[in-house]
């Protein structure tokens, strides 16, 4: 880490210092708590519609959720690992995209990527229990009830298609609004 002259130097030792001064532990959480806490305000209108007074509410709110330090410790790594998650997500997105263009997309296809998604949230928060050693299901919790939850998984997905797939037929079924009915038939 050398200073290459005239004030700058290695983005590492940047990064480092920001590090040091707190910009990731104390002022990015501050922001993300002001901005979700200042949108939930703005649109529900509890304080009214005075942009003063939420923005007031919400920066002290933000204070208060950053002056617990376990809410800063906490945030580091949760963050850390969904931003490995939303990129892992674009890069799947990408390499479909080259194959699959946007108006073919097939309905099977968007319900695959959707269970991708639930599969790395739970990878997410697998991770994040694992960093504070909080365990939500013990690993031998399933090692002895994996089938059963993969069984009833797939029974959901079953009855799932199944009601999907009959609803689909029913519309299809129907006649449409201006056609004539054969008299005795609904």
């Amino acid at each position: 880490m050398t200073a290459l002259g005239y004030g700058f130097s290695d983005l590492r030792f940047v990064i480092s210092q920001w590090a040091n001064m707190g910009v990731f532990d104390v002022l990015l959480p501050l922001v993300l708590v002001f901005a979700v806490v200042f949108s939930i305000l703005q649109r529900s209108g509890i304080l009214g519609r005075r942009r003063a007074i939420d923005a007031t509410v919400a920066f002290v709110i933000s204070l208060f959720v950053i002056a617990n330090r376990y809410v800063s410790e906490l945030f580091l790594p949760i963050f850390s690992q969904a931003g490995l998650t939303i990129i892992i997500l674009v890069a799947v997105m990408l390499i479909l995209g080259l194959f699959v263009s946007t108006e073919e997309t097939p309905k099977s296809f968007r319900t695959m990527m959707g269970i991708g998604g639930i599969a790395l949230f739970f990878w997410l928060m697998k991770t994040i229990t694992q960093t504070y050693g909080i365990w939500i299901f013990p690993q031998y919790w399933w090692v002895n009830n994996s089938w059963w939850v993969i069984l009833a998984v797939g029974f959901a997905l079953v009855i799932f298609f199944i009601v999907k797939s009959g609803s689909e037929e029913e519309k299809k079924v129907k006649p449409q609004q201006g056609q004539l009915q054969m008299p005795g038939r609904g």
